[in-house]
């Protein structure tokens, strides 16, 4: 008797795991425009671990969970700046679905070797997932911008709304800020300039 319900129990939790992963890929563009916002200060509370890396590995696999499988993609971080959270020199991120194609996630990023990212990532899962916060929205493509040395930042929606929300009057330590720092709070969208975002981040994390 005891191994039929166990049997059941591993049954029913294959299954909700099946229902689970197709009703997440099923979700498509609805899903991206629904997405609860989430703007500098709040990626930066909910983050973890928030680092800049350049991605070194990206390799797809599979994991058995029961009857079921579930695939994955694994990406290898080599830390060049941390900036929150426990980090080594290398972090290695485990997020639901494929790169691409059948399988693949929407709103879910993907991350190419050899480019630079500025992550803002959930804490890990029970089976060792994890994801940015606000997926596409807290993971940022670190690029070398017009004025050579000078290192931008970009998310895939643009920075739209990045600052949303948040004025002088709103910032939690609102001291620690100068006049420079808020001046990023009157931008809508666009390109930001790495190290100002940086040194903004980290006076939130203080």
């Amino acid at each position: 008797m005891k191994q039929i319900l166990k049997g059941t129990v591993v049954s029913l939790l294959t299954l909700s795991l099946l229902i689970i992963g197709v009703l997440v890929m099923a979700v498509g563009s609805a899903f991206a425009t629904k997405m609860l916002h989430r703007n500098a200060e709040e990626l930066t509370q909910l983050a973890d671990r928030v680092f800049m890396a350049v991605c070194v590995e990206a390799v797809e696999e599979t994991a058995p969970i029961g009857n079921a499988t579930m695939t994955f993609t694994r990406y290898v971080f080599e830390v060049l700046e941390p900036i929150k959270g426990n980090l080594g020199q290398t972090v290695t991120i485990k997020q639901l679905g494929r790169m691409r194609g059948l399988g693949s996630i929407v709103a879910m990023p993907v991350y190419q070797e050899g480019a630079k990212y500025l992550l803002f990532m959930l804490p890990e899962s029970q089976i060792g997932l994890s994801s940015p916060v606000g997926l596409f929205q807290g993971s940022f493509k670190v690029f070398e911008g017009t004025a050579k040395g000078r290192m931008q930042i970009i998310n895939c929606i643009g920075n739209r709304g990045l600052f949303k929300d948040m004025t002088a009057s709103n910032i939690k330590n609102v001291q620690k800020f100068n006049r420079k720092d808020l001046q990023l709070l009157s931008i809508k969208k666009g390109p930001i300039e790495y190290s100002r975002f940086i040194d903004f981040v980290k006076k939130m994390v203080e």
